[in-house]
């Protein structure tokens, strides 16, 4: 197993959904937080008002008259393009706003990662795709929007930002721009208060991973089971869960309900949850293995 640093409740940077445009329908039907921009307004005054982007998640509000992302001599603009918006609530100190789409035959991406220190809160880096049709990450540095805990942050933006390189020519790190016209962003970040009143999933905030040395779970088959049988008897013990899957294309994506694939490792954040990674089905993966401090697997429930 793999050994996971998780002291600061920053559990990973989770990305997004499928590559295909029915993976991807698929997860936009069954996340609960779905945003579409807004259709042409109708006449009259205060329609014309309404922004013509407004992207919700209950941790993040994004509104502007104009978006776009420029890249690899294509402009993406998400105008009539089904579109999804999730977050990764994370906590006090880190969450996320994600957003993906299809159009002119690509799959696209945003990301933003924010952060805050109590005071402030800001965005420490966005992503997007780079407009080909298997998109590599183009990266726009921050930290930017540096705003007050509770105020908007409002204005014009526009952000150069470079890719990572091409699979097959690590030199070719493609450009891109993203332009947003009267942006007004807000944010809603989770309290400790929060997340202990509203955990992801089980009982009580944990204090050291079950599964680590010495834990009531360690010696369990919990870790051998498929994912969503793993689930339930992780709850059934009194413990929150969460899940984080690991994608062919992406580090770990965050998930409220266990993914398809093979169980790997556990850690557990700052927040008390139980962290269960899983590896993607497309990716090869042994099935993890009882601890050597073991001596056989003793029934999960």
């Amino acid at each position: 197993m793999r050994d996971h640093d998780r002291t600061d409740g920053r559990v990973i940077r989770p990305l997004t959904t499928a590559l295909v445009a029915t993976l991807v329908a698929a997860t936009l039907a069954a996340v609960p937080a779905l945003a579409q921009d807004e259709a042409s307004p109708a006449p009259g005054a205060e329609a014309a008002s309404e922004p013509t982007i407004r992207w919700e998640t209950d941790q993040v509000s994004l509104r502007a008259d104009t978006f776009s992302v420029e890249a690899n001599d294509r402009v993406f603009t998400t105008q009539g393009a089904p579109l999804g918006a999730d977050s990764d609530p994370g906590g006090s100190d880190y969450w996320t706003l994600e957003v993906t789409w299809l159009e002119q035959d690509r799959e696209q991406r945003l990301n933003m990662y924010f952060g805050s220190d109590g005071t402030d809160w800001w965005v420490d880096e966005i992503r997007t795709y780079d407009g080909y049709k298997r998109g590599e990450w183009i990266y726009y540095e921050g930290p930017l929007f540096r705003t007050p805990l509770g105020e908007a942050h409002e204005g014009d933006v526009r952000l150069e930002g470079k890719g990572t390189g091409r699979p097959r020519n690590k030199k070719k790190r493609v450009p891109g721009v993203l332009t947003l016209e009267g942006l007004r962003l807000t944010v809603s970040p989770r309290t400790l208060e929060d997340i202990a009143a509203l955990p992801d999933g089980g009982g009580m905030a944990a204090t050291s991973d079950p599964f680590g040395p010495g834990g009531p779970l360690r010696c369990t088959d919990i870790l051998m089971l498929d994912p969503s049988t793993a689930h339930e008897r992780i709850l059934e013990a009194g413990y929150r869960v969460s899940w984080r899957l690991e994608h062919p294309r992406e580090p770990f994506r965050a998930l409220t309900v266990p993914p398809d694939g093979v169980i790997e490792s556990t850690a557990l954040d700052s927040y008390g949850n139980v962290v269960v990674f899983v590896i993607d089905p497309s990716l090869p993966a042994p099935q993890i293995q009882l601890p050597a401090d073991c001596t056989e697997p003793s029934q999960s429930s």
